[in-house]
């Protein structure tokens, strides 16, 4: 098993056709036929179901795919890493931020600080927040952005700016809450959404289990939405009630859509890395830039 047939492999899986993948790949059909089944002859195993024109994961597939993603990302992270000693004298940092950091915080906090003249220029990489954390700690980043509150002794932390998550809400069930709801409304709403699988959902899981609120009874069971825009799509209708990020809100309007601070979740993001002096002066310029367009932001100290 070798890193090429690895990449066609995730491609053939998330295409669901080897017709596909070989489109997006740039290669021939045949030769994706080619290196699978070398791949599976080679491991006595069967990847996948093929069914007509197109294809399904088998259970050794599914396995395999979740690792050869990881796999990926971690040699696409490393080639990063190395090329940036291209920059000698002054190399550049790459910061992995999770999903929501990086589409509502660091893009043009970045775009500020290019002529910062006391900082490297800085890369930004985008994952999971579990998985940011093994590379920082193996060294495959330089720093970490995340939701994820401090846990790792080894690793210093800076709290850089904060978020919450708030419901929102069509105009008949903020009246049907009342001008001020108990947690226990939430309830009574009956169906509540949020982004599904995301870096936040603990945070909301864990919030709504501080607060007794049974979480069966406002997850729909067939509607897991899988980012905060499909979340807006949905809550700006005005039927139903979701949780979205303060920051999200900010770039839409909706008339649709009202906001129910009683039911606010805070949310920390949290930079961190082993470079006590480089970190302590990344932070207070990533917080400085943050409190520039962020009026929820707090300052915030080292721990």
């Amino acid at each position: 098993m070798n890193l090429e047939q690895l990449r066609i492999f995730v491609a053939a899986a998330q295409h669901g056709s080897f017709t596909l993948a070989a489109a997006g790949l740039g290669i021939t059909q045949s030769a994706i036929s080619i290196s699978m089944r070398k791949l599976e002859e080679a491991h006595d195993v069967v990847l996948f179901n093929r069914i007509g024109n197109g294809l399904s994961l088998t259970d050794a597939g599914r396995a395999l795919l979740e690792e050869a993603q990881r796999i990926i990302v971690d040699v696409d992270l490393t080639i990063r890493r190395i090329e940036t000693y291209r920059y000698a004298p002054k190399r550049h940092l790459i910061v992995a931020c999770s999903r929501n950091v990086y589409d509502h915080w660091m893009p043009p906090i970045v775009a500020n600080l290019l002529s910062r003249g006391d900082l490297p220029q800085i890369e930004l990489a985008v994952g999971p927040a579990r998985d940011i954390t093994s590379w920082v700690m193996r060294g495959t980043v330089d720093f970490g952005l995340t939701e994820a509150p401090p846990g790792h002794s080894p690793l210093r932390y800076w709290e850089v700016f904060e978020d919450r998550l708030r419901l929102f809400a069509g105009p008949d069930l903020v009246r049907r809450l009342g001008p001020e709801p108990e947690w226990s409304a939430l309830e009574d709403i009956s169906l509540v959404l949020w982004e599904c699988n995301g870096d936040t959902e603990p945070i909301l899981l864990k919030a709504f289990e501080d607060k007794q609120i049974r979480e069966k009874r406002i997850r729909h069971p067939n509607l897991s939405l899988q980012s905060m825009s499909a979340v807006y799509s949905v809550v700006a209708g005005g039927r139903h009630a979701a949780y979205l990020s303060q920051r999200f809100v900010e770039g839409f309007a909706s008339h649709c859509a009202v906001a129910v601070p009683a039911f606010d979740i805070p949310v920390k993001y949290w930079l961190f890395g082993p470079h006590q002096g480089l970190g302590e002066l990344l932070s207070s310029a990533v917080r400085t830039e943050a409190e520039r367009f962020q009026p929820l932001v707090h300052r915030a100290a080292s721990v």
